[in-house]
């Protein structure tokens, strides 16, 4: 894997799925094993449903595995000419995913970010959100702040120990430049328009 287990890329659960995937020739029985295990294990509790059933940004709206989870799919990248992610890995406070959530004091704050997506599910929308989020949890990187400023970043926001930044194509080499000359290491990802196979 190109990036670290426990650090907020789903690697688990993207293999986890992958070896489900490879032993049970039924789709979603596949996919329910899957998810059993990341729950099981404490290693993620919707990545898995949202990897298997999702499309560009996905939104797991409805906890649970397959029958029983419900999975809601952002797709606009025509709006903004196509875009990319740039993930910079740094030294979060949360090492995995139970660390994370035992340290959330009150979760008062987040239904109202929550419900702020349903109402209006967009791109936009969600960075607003992920970004509030982050920041909540004090979990958001203040040396990397100086990214949100730069031309073509849509939005930033953080996830235990890496850090997303949205981008237009357009702009991601002068970004990328820019990252580079303050000594980071950025990687590329682009937002996937298909499902698992094109599903």
């Amino acid at each position: 894997m190109p990036v670290g287990i426990g650090k907020g890329f789903a690697t688990s659960a993207a293999i986890s799925l992958a070896s489900a995937l490879s032993k049970y020739s039924n789709y979603h029985s596949a996919i329910a094993k899957a998810h059993n295990a990341e729950v099981v294990l404490k290693t993620g509790l919707g990545d898995v449903m949202a990897i298997a059933y999702g499309k560009g940004i996905a939104l797991r709206v409805k906890g649970g595995g397959p029958g029983w989870g419900k999975v809601y799919s952002i797709i606009e990248s025509d709006k903004f000419k196509k875009v990319s992610v740039i993930a910079l890995e740094f030294k979060g406070s949360w090492k995995d995913t139970p660390s994370m959530l035992s340290s959330i004091k009150s979760y008062f704050p987040f239904p109202p970010l929550w419900r702020r997506l349903l109402t209006n599910p967009s791109l936009e929308t969600f960075l607003n959100v992920a970004n509030a989020f982050s920041k909540t949890l004090g979990m958001y990187p203040e040396e990397f702040s100086f990214i949100e400023s730069l031309k073509g970043v849509l939005g930033t926001y953080a996830k235990k120990s890496v850090y997303l930044t949205v981008v237009k194509n357009i702009h991601i080499r002068a970004v990328l430049d820019k990252l580079r000359k303050e000594g980071l290491d950025p990687q590329i990802f682009t937002i996937s328009e298909n499902g698992i196979g094109g599903l």
